[in-house]
């Protein structure tokens, strides 16, 4: 499996049922070999097939009922969002009224920023450019208190892959993790 290596987690979140935004695919030759971006974010997550749901919005973007959702995980992508892709600003609609009806939503990358867009803050080019690299992950003492971030340890290592960055926050974001390049690697609102 991918997410074998990320020893030193502390707990597990378990929810009854995932809910996964694909936004893009990884191409074939890596589809092939790991499957849908998806189901490798469902398999990240140690989810069982029979527990996840996978919308491949950036084909279709139709979204579930609002009653069927207790989570969603929100992928990465290869789009901009300065690009302001439909399927992304459909997509901003459901996300916000859902966390308006307290469904709690995980962005990865491209999902990060779209959350970031979607509750008022920027997204834009990242100020150091292009960032494919491994990265040491800090966890802010606020990120500690958090459900999802205060399980991993204190710093961890990210793979990164993103040209972009959600440059300014929304209003009430507050920051759980950070790193030297990426001053808000991850942030929670609510």
């Amino acid at each position: 499996r991918i997410c074998e290596d990320n020893a030193n987690i502390k707990g597990v979140v378990r929810v009854s049922k995932v809910t996964v935004f694909s936004m893009d695919d990884f191409g074939e030759d890596i589809t092939k070999k790991y499957g849908t971006m998806g189901k490798i974010i469902l398999d990240c997550a140690g989810v069982e097939e029979k527990d996840g749901e996978v919308f491949e919005i950036f084909k279709k973007p139709e979204f579930p009922d609002f009653d069927d959702v207790t989570c969603v995980i929100i992928s990465g992508s290869n789009y901009m969002m300065t690009d302001k892709p439909e399927f992304a600003m459909k997509a901003s609609k459901w996300l916000k009224e859902a966390a308006e009806r307290g469904i709690p939503i995980l962005g990865i990358c491209f999902g990060h920023q779209l959350l970031s867009y979607t509750f008022g803050g920027k997204v834009d080019w990242h100020p150091c450019g292009p960032q494919l690299k491994t990265i040491t992950i800090e966890v802010t003492e606020e990120g500690e208190k958090d459900p999802i971030m205060g399980i991993m340890p204190e710093f961890f290592f990210a793979n990164t892959g993103n040209s972009q960055s959600a440059v300014e926050l929304p209003k009430d974001a507050v920051i759980i993790a950070k790193s030297e390049n990426e001053p808000h690697a991850s942030f929670r609102l609510g």
